[in-house]
């Protein structure tokens, strides 16, 4: 068995910066969104995406799991809730 190098841009703490990171695009994440509160099972979701010939930002077809994520973050985001990482105390600001 091989190893695989994957070369990949990333910030100086070693993710991946915002701006490299692709985006779902806004028309699909309201489409998304509207099944899931219709009561559309995130299954269901995906298989209609993957039907559709809809990939994830990664090109990847779409999993329950990844229909999930999309909706906990989207819902984050316009509640204005931002993501901090675990190892700051409330109030602390990033480096």
């Amino acid at each position: 068995l091989g190893s695989r190098r994957i070369a990949r841009r990333s910030d100086a703490r070693g993710g991946r910066r915002q701006a490299d990171q692709p985006q779902t695009p806004p028309r699909l994440v309201d489409q998304v969104l509207a099944l899931v509160e219709a009561g559309v099972a995130a299954r269901e979701v995906a298989d209609q995406l993957d039907q559709a010939g809809h990939r994830t930002p990664g090109g990847r077809r779409w999993s329950a799991a990844a229909v999930q994520q999309l909706v906990r973050l989207e819902t984050d985001r316009r509640a204005g809730v931002a993501w901090t990482p675990a190892a700051l105390a409330p109030g602390d600001t990033p480096p």
